[in-house]
């Protein structure tokens, strides 16, 4: 019978594609399986230790061959024409006789309503939103700070007959240069530690890395509106604060000058 192994039983070493095996089973009968490809892991079931995959009316032949009774399914794989699951699953639920059916948005609903992701999702968007906001009061304190330190060099670039005008250009054109930087540098760098750090701290119930794994994708067009709107932001908090700070009382700062 064909069958399919896993990367588990593939990286043991014990067999390879191509291979012809003997499988026995738990009572009794046994039979042959070559192995025709490779599966990542087998749906449905845990990846604690290596698997097969392969047709059970196939199996079953070869166990009936072998003098021993095929064993009982204890799950099934259903496909739906159309890819609407809903009436089958309809079906299969009203009648508790054939167990209990699932489907990947039944098992989407599940991960979402996990606590831990709701609480992990919920960190994110925290860190969405205060990111921005802690940039903005940064630069501002920043434009801040930096214009008060100089403001003897203001005064004495006022003195010399530079306009408030031209030194709140000055000043605006110094900080948003700042802003743009690290703008650009803090969108790469976020994006780069999010592609490393969330494989590593998606996992499942059991603690175990996601399976299949997460798929990497950074939504440029999010990432990039947030920058471009925290930008925007900074440009409009720059702007006022360069044009109060470009106002330097003159004599005041020429007068605390004059013991220097």
């Amino acid at each position: 019978a064909p069958a399919l192994a896993d990367d588990a039983l593939l990286s043991s070493g014990a067999v390879r594609v191509g291979d012809t095996v003997t499988v026995r089973g738990s009572t009794g009968g046994s039979a042959r399986v070559r192995i025709v490809g490779r599966v990542a892991a087998v749906p449905g079931l845990p990846r604690d230790r290596p698997r097969l995959l392969a047709d059970s009316r196939a199996m079953a032949a070869q166990w009936t061959l072998g003098g021993a009774l095929p064993g009982a399914e204890s799950a099934w794989w259903v496909g739906v024409r159309g890819g609407d699951a809903g009436a089958a699953l309809a079906a299969v639920r009203d009648d508790p006789r054939l167990g209990h059916a699932v489907d990947v948005p039944f098992v989407q609903e599940e991960l979402a309503a996990d606590p831990l992701r709701r609480g992990a999702r919920g960190a994110l968007v925290l860190c969405l939103v205060l990111a921005p906001a802690f940039a903005v009061i940064a630069f501002t304190l920043h434009t801040v700070v930096s214009a008060r330190s100089r403001e003897r060099e203001f005064g004495l670039l006022r003195a010399l007959g530079v306009r408030r005008g031209q030194l709140a250009a000055y000043l605006w054109t110094e900080q948003l240069a700042l802003a743009a930087v690290a703008t650009l540098l803090g969108t790469a760098l976020g994006a780069a530690l999010a592609l490393l750090i969330m494989p590593v701290v998606t996992v499942d119930a059991e603690g175990d890395p996601v399976f299949p794994g997460l798929v990497e994708s950074v939504p440029w067009v999010r990432v990039t509106a947030t920058a471009g709107v925290t930008a925007a932001v900074i440009c409009g908090v720059v702007t006022v604060a360069a044009r109060v700070l470009g106002r330097v009382d003159l004599a005041r700062v020429l007068r605390a000058g004059e013991g220097v």
